[in-house]
């Protein structure tokens, strides 16, 4: 036992020897490192905020037709502002222009009709009563 002390001792002691002994480690140089510059670039900032929320608008309308029939043309660009009495649509006049040519056929025959009547009442009435 006494003998491995005495190894273990030896062998500690020339590990000590051999590792401090001797010259300083060589320390290698390297070269600066590659550095990049960029120039700044002056310019005018505008400085804005961002904000959520909502927005409504202060006075809205619901439009509704007073009329029915088949859309011609759309006048006005959806979110324009408009004035009260400016046009907004053209609505299909034949379907209105059939509705008044009948209309005028119906007023002209029941004239026709009137005056046929207001003729044989004329033609009756210097008859002698019976």
């Amino acid at each position: 036992m006494r003998r491995i002390v005495w190894l273990c001792g030896l062998f500690l002691l020339h590990a000590t020897i051999l590792g401090c002994g001797g010259q300083p480690p060589t320390v290698v140089q390297s070269p600066p490192p590659e550095v990049t510059v960029a120039h700044p670039i002056v310019k005018e900032v505008t400085d804005y905020e961002d904000y959520s929320g909502r927005t409504a608008a202060i006075a809205s309308v619901d439009v509704r037709a007073r009329v029915t029939g088949y859309l011609d043309k759309v006048i006005v660009k959806e979110g324009a502002e408009v004035q009260a009495g400016d046009p907004l649509f053209d609505i299909d006049p034949r379907t209105y222009q059939a509705a008044l040519n009948q209309a005028d056929v119906s007023f002209f025959s029941t004239g026709s009709a009137i005056t046929a009547c207001a003729s044989g009442s004329i033609r009756t009435s210097w008859l002698p009563e019976t």
